[in-house]
């Protein structure tokens, strides 16, 4: 299985100017505060998944058709390529 370099998805983290949403509705801000956590959330999601994933290009289908694997291995960048669509389509939601 293939390992993530963890350092190097530091370039993607979001930095927030705070931790707190002010306003005079607090209720809202914490809802407000709740989903910009939920879009983190599947942000990391989203980058980690691509970054497990192995697209096939003309070059490696060979490779990628002839590799040796057991079924639960041969699965895994399927499972990345659809970790990495649903994250970004929650978001969009």
């Amino acid at each position: 299985m293939m390992k993530i370099d963890v350092n190097s998805l530091k370039q993607f983290d979001l930095n927030f100017p705070g931790i707190w949403i002010n306003g005079e509705d607090r209720d809202q801000a914490f809802q407000i505060r709740h989903v910009f956590g939920l879009i983190q959330s599947l942000f990391v999601e989203a980058v980690a998944s691509y970054a497990l994933f192995q697209p096939i290009t003309a070059q490696n289908v060979r490779d990628f058709i002839n590799r040796d694997e057991s079924p639960y291995e041969r699965c895994l960048n399927g499972l990345y390529a659809k970790a990495f669509v649903f994250a970004l389509a929650l978001i969009q939601r």
